[in-house]
């Protein structure tokens, strides 16, 4: 339930609001989610989909209240983000530059300035592999993905080389938003100069990044202009119809003694027309504007306040858009430092990320105590008619209408918010959920997710559990202390509960309830005691499974398993996932015979195919002819029957060397063999035995067929009396018999 310092405010905005107290806040979970339509029942997002491996890949998903969830068409590698039109027919990522648009996979730049190994302004070498960067795409159902491309890429006719629109490192053009009406993308993109800023020739890649306006229609890819002419801008955010576009410019701040210093100055472009909204810091933060393009909100710099309003510190700021296009900012308070009990956390920033149409519904995130992950994160809400205007903690006030909502159960935590409907009354908010249900002290792990609230859900109707993905396996390869993981994206009117189970391997098609270990997982910001690596499964009654896979009690969890969401309106179960291991490796070349001299050295390899991550050990023979075979432990490897020894590298590879080697009594023929191992129950394959094979007459360890320079090198170690040339290993200074037996060994060619 609510901390107690904050009952006192919870009571007193239930006496504010007057019948606003009768509302009923709802939660319908809708996992991952991005953006939010403008009816507030509609959801887009990134939902991860799983191939071998596993390897987890972010595919874009429609979710429409009461339907479910929708896969966009489409092949998928890892985009970053995905945001909707009003009505989310209209979508935008950023994906593969898979069509090569600008011909830039490849492209490598041209040489400049000090560049070594090339000539300047001659092209670089393309790059390979080649890196193929990713850039804007814009969806429709009657198109699918159309890829924007970028500024328009010139080419010089006096030089031959290109300009303009181009890449840096993995991107060409990042998109950050879409307006309402589905027709423009804004963002930033790369612009390389002809020349470079010394008047030598441009390197052709990275350079000035441009805000840009994408034209679904026209095709054009209109940059918007600063006022200081800066060459780095982005733009963020953009309103229903593409006039109002907010985002930021690098350009001069005064210092406050007459003179400037560069930073990130936030802005606005009004049909094109920029208009700095807080030129007195650099800030980096996303601004919204609301669909209309009459409202803007942020948290300007304390400098800013100071002068605007006389005084500084935080301050959420409402920018209200006069007849002339000018921006009128307002001064709306900040959200109270909250009082724990034991501790006070405080307010460090405010970033709001959604305003209704209307522009009287602000919401966003109250960072407590520090910035990141280290802080505490907390939705907030502003409105005229709330809290006499001042922006107040968004639990709190679902706490003032409704003060029994499982919302406000101690662990579930409301994060950030994402977006808004365009009435204000229904909001994407992501979740942390960290609800303990263990008994014995400890902490199972936390899980997250997100979900669509409605400030007041009278009437609104349960929606039943609906699964998104589930993952269909994991094939463990490798150990991890947290173990295997299993995952599902499951929607549904909150509270929604889950229960994961295990196909019984006594009695197939029986499934059994897990129940938690309860080991403490470690949670964010704090310590954990306790922890066990070979607990046996956590999370059984969240969104995420984990199963322990500590050896070998690992190998009795293998099998099947699923999981049954469950909420006031029905149930659903998910097909179910196959836990294994990778399977024993199959050896597909072997060891072979190398050979090796005296003074150097020579190695072996082999390979295996076969899925997964294996261990490799290699083994050699010892005692020599017994087919018993000891591991390969480095540096050095001893066997006591022959008194052989030599430096080792590589024991634990596909490939082994050996060096400075010692036979003692051993022959010139050492065996050694490879075992490859799967993890924990597929076991392990041997390879057959290879050996290396002591070639003396290489005695200058060249490594071709012994000649007239080995002979040479020989008879130098010879006449020095280096034991070196003791070839026949009789103990004493190298003499007559040394000279025979080395030639019979030349002339054999080893």
């Amino acid at each position: 339930m609510m901390k107690n310092g904050n009952a006192f405010l919870s009571a007193m905005l239930v006496t504010a609001m007057g019948t606003t107290a009768f509302a009923q806040p709802r939660l319908v979970i809708t996992p991952a989610a991005e953006d939010l339509d403008a009816s507030g029942n509609k959801s887009v997002g990134r939902l991860v989909e799983w191939t071998a491996g596993p390897t987890a890949h972010y595919v874009p998903y429609l979710w429409e209240r009461g339907v479910g969830f929708t896969r966009m068409p489409g092949m998928y590698a890892t985009p970053e983000m995905v945001r909707g039109s009003s009505d989310l027919t209209n979508l935008v990522s950023n994906l593969r530059n898979d069509e090569n648009w600008g011909d830039l996979n490849c492209f490598n730049g041209y040489c400049f300035a000090n560049l070594p190994g090339c000539t300047p302004g001659e092209p670089r070498p393309p790059e390979n592999p080649c890196w193929v960067p990713t850039n804007a795409f814009w969806y429709s159902s009657s198109t699918g993905w159309i890829n924007t491309g970028s500024f328009d890429r010139l080419q010089d006719p006096g030089t031959g080389r290109w300009y303009g629109g181009t890449r840096c490192d993995g991107t060409i053009a990042s998109p950050y938003d879409i307006s309402g009406d589905g027709r423009y993308i804004v963002g930033g993109a790369w612009w390389a100069p002809l020349l470079h800023s010394s008047g030598g020739p441009g390197f052709g890649l990275c350079g000035n990044f441009y805000a840009f306006r994408y034209d679904s229609q026209t095709g054009q890819f209109l940059g918007l202009t600063s006022s200081s002419g800066s060459t780095t801008t982005r733009a963020d955010r953009v309103n229903h119809d593409g006039s109002v576009i907010t985002g930021y410019d690098l350009g001069p701040i005064p210092d406050g003694q007459g003179g400037f210093w560069s930073g990130r100055r936030l802005c606005v472009w009004t049909n094109g027309v920029q208009t700095l909204l807080d030129p007195y810091w650099s800030n980096s933060t996303i601004w919204p504007v609301n669909g209309p393009g009459t409202v803007i909100a942020g948290q300007p710099s304390t400098q800013f306040n100071q002068a605007i309003f006389g005084s500084g510190g935080i301050k959420l700021v409402r920018w209200v858009r006069q007849p002339d296009h000018s921006w009128q900012p307002q001064n709306l308070g900040r959200p109270v430092d909250r009082d724990q009990g034991l501790a006070i956390d405080i307010l460090v920033a405010l970033y709001p990320s959604a305003i209704s149409d209307d522009g009287n519904t602000i919401i966003g995130t109250a960072q407590y105590n520090a910035l990141g992950p280290t802080g505490t994160s907390r939705p907030f809400i502003w409105r005229p008619t709330l809290n006499n205007g001042v922006p107040l903690d968004l639990a709190d006030y679902i706490a003032s209408i409704d003060p029994t909502n499982p919302m406000l159960a101690e662990g579930f935590h409301l994060m950030h918010t994402r977006g808004i409907s365009a009435d204000g009354n229904r909001m994407l908010v992501t979740i942390m959920d960290r609800r303990n249900t263990c008994t014995n002290g400890a902490e199972s792990h936390v899980t997250f997710t997100s979900g669509i609230l409605y400030l007041d859900g009278t009437g609104v109707a349960c929606d039943a559990p609906r699964i998104g993905t589930a993952q269909p396996f994991w094939e463990v390869s490798t150990f991890y202390p947290f173990g295997a993981a299993l995952n599902v994206s499951a929607s549904g009117s909150f509270p929604l509960s889950y229960q994961w189970q295990r196909e019984d391997p006594n009695n197939p098609g029986q499934w059994i309830d897990l129940v938690d270990e309860c080991t403490n997982f470690p949670l964010w910001g704090g310590d954990y005691t306790g922890f066990s690596q070979t607990f046996a499964y956590e999370g059984t009654r969240t969104n995420q499974l984990r199963i322990g896979m500590y050896e070998p009690t690992f190998c009795d969890r293998t099998g099947r398993y699923r999981v049954v969401v469950t909420n006031a309106c029905g149930s659903v179960t998910s097909e179910p996932g196959m836990v294994t291991t990778n399977p024993a490796p199959i050896f597909v070349s072997h060891p072979g015979t190398s050979s090796f001299c005296a003074t150097g050295g020579g190695s072996l390899a082999a390979s295996v195919s076969g899925s997964g991550t294996y261990a490799y050990r290699w083994q050699f023979e010892s005692p020599e002819g017994s087919d018993q075979w000891e591991d390969v432990v480095g540096p050095t490897i001893w066997d006591p029957f022959s008194n052989m020894f030599c430096d080792v590298s590589g024991e634990t590879t596909s490939t082994l060397s050996i060096s400075n080697v010692f036979l003692g009594s051993h022959s010139g023929t050492i065996r050694f063999r490879l075992r490859a191992s799967a993890y924990a129950c597929a076991g392990s394959a041997v390879s057959n035995p290879g050996a290396l094979v002591l070639c003396q007459a290489d005695f200058n360890c060249s490594g071709g067929v012994p000649d007239d320079a080995d002979v040479a090198a020989f008879f130098e170690a010879w006449n020095a009396g280096d034991p070196s040339a003791d070839v026949n290993g009789s103990g004493g200074v190298p003499d007559d018999a040394d000279v025979a037996l080395y030639f019979d060994l030349w002339n054999s060619g080893c």
